[in-house]
């Protein structure tokens, strides 16, 4: 059933080590668990990236069933040098955002 599959699906993902260190990273990095938070707004946040997880998940899915049959090789190589370009964007931008001391967020950290 789709159920069965997705549930299989999403517990394999998450439970890649990679996934895992990346979560932590962005945990880290965006200052996510503060000391003093009341429980309810950490789960709150937390449900929230659980619930973005599985919208982004059902998105993508959703996306490339539709496209699939479109897709030759050409189409392939294009869509990853786009989304390799992105993220490598965005890894030198936090680099060089560590690097001089900055931050993205709206509040300075102690």
């Amino acid at each position: 059933s789709y159920l069965h599959n997705f549930f299989t699906a999403f517990a394999v993902t998450l439970s890649n080590p990679l996934i895992i260190f990346l979560f932590i990273g962005l945990f880290a990095r965006f200052a996510f668990v503060l000391p003093g938070l009341p429980p309810y707004e950490t789960t709150i946040g937390y449900l929230s990236i659980i619930g973005g997880a599985v919208i982004w998940w059902f998105s993508i899915t959703f996306f490339v069933s539709k496209v699939r049959n479109r897709f030759n090789m050409r189409g392939i190589w294009l869509v990853n040098r786009i989304i390799g370009g992105a993220v490598i964007m965005a890894s030198v931008i936090g680099f060089i955002s560590t690097l001089l001391g900055s931050s993205i967020l709206p509040f300075e950290s102690s």
